[in-house]
């Protein structure tokens, strides 16, 4: 039975939100082409491979220096990218990885077209902040043992918030889609 596809709607999001410090995070680092042969069912998702070849090395064992390894982010909800985040191919899988490990919002300056498309139709939201705003990444890195939480909450139609901001800096930038 493959995994359920309804989409769990969401009009707030209190999560954790890991910084992966990386531009350009292409499809097939969000989840490998070898993985996408196995079966997504609802006893076994993709979460096992999301960001497989960045969280483990050769022998399987997790890398300690990659984010999600680390205690404080094991159940981020959301990921604080570089630039371009999920270019490359358009691969729906990468989108089903992060949903089955439970991430439920990327924030990037940018993202690959279908991709972002591909979030926001599995019911995920991907929210582009100017990249001198995305300096989030290194707040919340610097604040691992508490590793704030974000909290978006839907102000109209497509314009998100942050209700809570990180350390000093204020995550308050809005998106209006056009």
């Amino acid at each position: 039975m493959e995994k359920s596809t309804l989409m769990k709607s969401f009009t707030t999001l209190t999560a954790v939100a890991a910084p992966i410090e990386m531009a350009n995070i292409d499809t097939d680092r969000v989840i490998p082409v070898r993985f996408l042969r196995k079966l997504r069912s609802d006893k076994a998702g993709y979460d096992p491979y999301l960001f497989h070849d960045m969280r483990f090395d050769n022998d399987g064992r997790e890398k300690p220096d990659f984010v999600l390894n680390q205690p404080a982010y094991r159940k981020a909800g959301i990921i604080v990218a570089g630039a371009n985040f999920g270019c490359g191919s358009s691969r729906e899988g990468a989108v089903y990885a992060l949903l089955d490990y439970g991430i439920r919002a990327v924030i990037a300056p940018s993202f690959g077209d279908i991709h972002y498309a591909n979030e926001l139709q599995n019911g995920m939201l991907p929210v582009i902040l100017p990249e001198a705003r995305v300096d989030v990444r290194a707040q919340a890195r610097q604040q691992q043992e508490r590793a704030d939480q974000l909290s978006m909450q839907e102000q109209r139609g497509r314009r998100w918030r942050s209700q809570q901001p990180l350390a000093q800096g204020q995550l308050d930038n809005r998106k209006e889609a056009a």
